[in-house]
């Protein structure tokens, strides 16, 4: 992979917290590429074993000036044990790729995400619209579902997670209630926090 096509910054979580809106803020920059979809390469292990050929193919479009971004809020969920597909090893990954790639991440709170979760995985249909939380609870199938969307929200695992492999200052930390009161202001504080004049 040319170290041109590599990406310098990723958006790694959490799942509903306005990672989307950030990366839509930031591509408006005229110096940062980053490709519109999901790229699941560090933390689906099928994605991972095509290889960094296939990952480098979500950058093609990207100038050689570009500072390059990824946004893949399942990054962070490093506590996905027993979840078909996932790794637990994703920040190593990612640090063994690039160790000195930035790393961004949004928090919400945690209640409040889980409710966003929780109706946008009955939106996609993969819960049934009809059931309650207690009822999830109760049923094998939709169980696994329920912990996967609370296990998301333990941020103090997933920071020590983060740490353990990245220094601090790699790593920039947003509250989702920040961006409601100043939304101009934080996109400027992550320009700055990546280098690209605002």
């Amino acid at each position: 992979m040319s170290k041109s096509k590599k990406p310098d910054f990723l958006i790694i979580g959490v799942q509903k917290s306005a990672t989307t809106w950030l990366q839509k803020m930031l591509v408006v920059h005229p110096e940062i590429y980053m490709p519109n979809q999901e790229v699941h390469y560090f933390d689906n292990n099928i994605n991972y074993f095509k290889g960094r050929l296939w990952y480098a193919s979500f950058f093609k479009k990207a100038r050689n000036s570009d500072l390059i971004g990824e946004k893949t809020p399942d990054y962070i969920w490093t506590n996905c044990i027993d979840t078909e597909k996932h790794s637990t090893e994703k920040l190593l990954r990612i640090k063994q790729f690039n160790p000195n790639i930035k790393l961004i991440s949004i928090f919400r709170n945690p209640v409040d995400r889980f409710v966003s979760a929780f109706h946008h995985n009955k939106r996609r249909g993969r819960v049934p619209a009809d059931l309650s939380v207690t009822s999830m609870l109760n049923n094998a199938k939709y169980s696994k579902i329920l912990q996967s969307m609370l296990s998301r929200g333990l941020y103090g695992i997933q920071l020590e997670a983060i740490y353990h492999e990245f220094s601090k200052d790699k790593v920039k930390i947003i509250f989702h209630d920040s961006i409601k009161e100043n939304p101009s202001g934080i996109v400027s504080d992550v320009f700055k926090f990546l280098g690209v004049p605002s």
